[in-house]
């Protein structure tokens, strides 16, 4: 049972994919991974998607597409054999936030994985804290069994072809019966605040999200991640910690 489990694509190989290089092999048998990207039930066009391999080394890209006008994308890719983990990232896009928007969702496995996905605010909080302990910046990358466990329980968050919450986190035990459910649609509205809104309205969010001593996120799965790795930071204003004054009475 989850109790509070939780409190481009050449910028994206450029800068965090170094190394990673493109699955080739004319005569390897190939799979497919339809979708869509989203903010909200809107569509999301023009934006870049990778889909990645992630394992003990650092993460391979095995294909890439730009979303059309109704947010849709089909990737083909040769699909790698041994263990690992299936990720998507989608980045940018026509809404005011332009590359501040960065969105994830998990995508299987190399053994099983998903024909289709949707990618969503709530798909990248619930597979960013899924990753967490494995992910920096849009690099996931971590031994196995860790890996594949911590992709798995995204799953137990995250319908991957809906990119809706899953069935497990829906009902009870959990549901309306632990504030999981509620703190994961919570933290995709916030993320929501920037996608669907302007740069001010990103900064506003990226400057709650950055970590003590640290720098500034400067997209949505960077801020949700340095959410995840701190679960505690915030503005005074925001923080349940906070020490309040006693009103005085009369």
């Amino acid at each position: 049972m989850i109790r509070r489990a939780l409190p481009v694509v050449i910028g994206l190989v450029a800068a965090t994919l170094a190394g990673g290089t493109v699955a080739s092999a004319a005569a390897a048998p190939r799979s497919v991974l339809s979708g869509a990207v989203r903010t909200g039930a809107t569509p999301l066009s023009g934006s870049s998607v990778a889909l990645l391999e992630a394992g003990s080394a650092a993460p391979r890209l095995l294909g890439s597409a730009i979303t059309g006008v109704r947010g849709d994308f089909r990737i083909s890719y040769v699909r790698p054999g041994g263990t690992g983990v299936l990720y998507v990232v989608a980045t940018g896009g026509d809404r005011a936030a332009g590359r501040a928007v960065q969105l994830l969702s998990v995508a299987g496995s190399v053994a099983e994985p998903v024909s289709a996905v949707t990618v969503n605010e709530l798909t990248t909080v619930g597979s960013a804290y899924a990753l967490a302990q494995f992910t920096r910046g849009a690099a996931v990358r971590g031994p196995s069994p860790g890996l594949d466990n911590a992709a798995a329980t995204a799953f137990n968050l995250i319908a991957p072809a809906t990119g809706d919450v899953s069935p497990v986190i829906a009902t009870p035990p959990n549901g309306t019966d632990t504030d999981s459910l509620a703190t994961l649609r919570t933290l995709a509205n916030i993320v929501a605040g920037c996608t669907r809104g302007t740069p001010r309205s990103c900064l506003r969010l990226f400057l709650t999200a950055r970590p003590p001593g640290g720098r500034r996120p400067a997209n949505t799965l960077q801020a949700v991640l340095d959410i995840a790795h701190n679960p505690t930071n915030g503005p005074p204003h925001c923080s349940p910690w906070r020490r309040r004054t006693p009103t005085r009475p009369g």
